[in-house]
């Protein structure tokens, strides 16, 4: 026998559900960190700064943050240059600490 649902329990139903606002997709949404978002409502967790189609995005413990940041908040820093490193890195335990590198610093 179908059941009959309101559209927020319709929408949630079938995962169309904004993570931010919880209201239901009406056009194009974004796939993101396993969930997904209305467009304008996808953005940096510090500044709210709206990420468009093709911005990097960096994630840290579920939340996305601009470059700016992220590196502010996690990003280690070279051993050798002394700048930030924001994609690979290696890591070594020398005299007590870890240390971070580039591949390329090594």
């Amino acid at each position: 026998m179908p059941i009959a649902l309101c559209e927020t329990d319709y929408f949630r139903r079938h995962d169309m559900l904004c993570f931010n606002c919880e209201k239901a997709f009406r056009g194009s949404y974004i796939s993101a960190l396993d969930r997904k978002y209305h467009v304008e409502h996808f953005g940096c967790s510090d500044c709210d700064r709206a990420f468009g189609a093709y911005d990097n995005y960096y994630e840290h413990d579920g939340a996305a943050y601009c470059l700016y940041h992220y590196a502010v908040r996690w990003a280690q820093v070279c051993h050798g240059c002394e700048t930030l490193i924001l994609k690979k890195f290696v890591e070594n335990f020398r005299d007590g600490a870890n240390q971070y590198w580039h591949p390329e610093c090594c």
